[in-house]
């Protein structure tokens, strides 16, 4: 395989200057603060001015309907931050190019993947629980979930390489300045180039490699580069495979870590739910994990809004009470937490209820940016907790190491205690 310099630490990092570190952890850690997004703080807001205006430059959405109407209307709506993104990702692209693209991506996210994804889960997450059991416990983090994804990565994505840390760093840069690098701090805009810049030329020589063997492993690159060879009208280019590759990477590494560590986070915390969701799976019903873990979601949710930005002047819930002018570049709060919390549109909203319709959650957002990796979570998530949530002693272990430490929004511990065995 081609050889990539790929530390950050290389002679192309920026110095680590003081005051944009300082800026940056602030900003990280904002982040985790306001992830948190106390529902029952916007709940007055809905209830009584759901379309809010901060001067002519801001507007919260938190009604169910409103957010839908914003994700929809990507025309007018649009990502803010598209200049953030490492090349050619969906996110950033306009509503032809989108559907393009993420048509591409449908295509190889294929459902017949799901008791594949779900084998290998699972089964990494086995290997790696009866390793925990000998021991007695377990840190979740780095001992289950980032085990799991880089067994997922490697293998069904298939952008093994070049190592599982540099990988979760570039993740990391990169994810920084993506969404939380509201302030352009420098030190971050730097890291996250020279992280997109090496991620970009590992893929390529991933993708060299998979040319030059055309009868290699079935992966998500493959399946990507192979339609291009075939000439198909609507194939994605070399850039654009590479950058959504990358857009891929990023959610697993770090939403998809993340809702797997909220996702125990908030069973340990719920002793009915816990208790729901050890017998679901004991007795290998996915499903029910899933529905159990979707409801989590809806208290303590992976991402709690969306930004969006005004790009033409235009009326939101134009016809009813609460209609309001938004104007061109204004900047737009997408309460997707809150959506999920709405009483015109979510019955019974602060009771834990895990038969809840799917079409209540906005867990993965909406409209045609709703994230491409909804089923493929649905499916790996419950693999990979439910070899932890059979071991008959599993409990947090006591004090404070028993709390979920993060890094802003990056889960970096959470300590549970296995007992004497399953």
């Amino acid at each position: 395989m081609t050889s990539v310099q790929v530390s950050r630490e290389g002679p192309d990092a920026p110095p680590p200057l003081l005051v944009d570190e300082i800026r940056r952890h602030v900003a990280v850690r904002l982040a985790g603060v306001l992830s948190w997004n106390r529902v029952a703080g916007l709940g007055a807001v809905r209830r009584r001015r759901p379309l809010t205006g901060v001067g002519r430059s801001l507007v919260v959405v938190t009604r169910q309907d409103d957010v839908d109407e914003v994700l929809d209307r990507t025309e007018v709506f649009a990502f803010p931050y598209a200049h953030h993104l490492p090349g050619e990702f969906l996110l950033g692209s306009g509503p032809v190019e989108h559907r393009r693209q993420r048509a591409e991506l449908d295509a190889v996210l294929r459902c017949e993947d799901a008791d594949r994804l779900r084998r290998m889960a699972a089964d990494e997450a086995e290997t790696q629980v009866e390793r925990a059991h000998r021991a007695g416990r377990m840190d979740v983090v780095s001992g289950l979930v980032q085990p799991v994804l880089d067994v997922v990565l490697d293998d069904y994505v298939g952008t093994p390489g070049p190592d599982p840390e540099i990988r979760r760093q570039w993740a990391r840069d990169l994810f920084e300045h993506i969404f939380l690098n509201r302030g352009e701090i420098p030190l971050v805009a730097q890291r996250a180039e020279v992280a997109g810049r090496q991620m970009d030329a590992h893929l390529a020589s991933l993708m060299v490699e998979i040319r030059k063997d055309p009868g290699g492993p079935d992966t998500l690159l493959r399946r990507l580069v192979e339609r291009e060879g075939s000439g198909h009208d609507c194939a994605l280019d070399d850039a654009e495979i590479r950058g959504n590759v990358i857009g891929m990477a990023i959610g697993w590494l770090w939403h998809g870590a993340r809702a797997a560590v909220l996702g125990l986070d908030g069973l340990l915390t719920r002793p009915r739910a816990l208790e729901l969701a050890r017998e679901a799976a004991r007795d290998g019903d996915l499903e029910q994990l899933r529905r159990l873990l979707w409801e989590v979601f809806r208290f303590r949710p992976v991402q709690p809004r969306l930004p969006r930005r005004c790009t033409a002047e235009t009326m939101l819930a134009e016809g009813t009470p609460r209609a309001l002018r938004v104007r061109t570049g204004a900047a737009v709060f997408v309460g997707t937490h809150s959506a999920m919390w709405d009483e015109t549109a979510v019955p019974d909203p602060e009771d834990f209820d895990a038969t809840r319709d799917r079409t209540q959650y906005r867990v993965f957002g909406g409209g045609p940016h709703r994230c491409p990796g909804e089923d493929v979570m649905g499916v790996q998530l419950p693999a990979l907790l439910a070899p932890l949530l059979r071991s008959d002693g599993l409990r947090r272990v006591p004090g404070s190491a028993g709390c979920t430490r993060w890094d802003g929004l990056y889960p970096r511990h959470l300590a549970v205690d296995l007992g004497e065995g399953r």
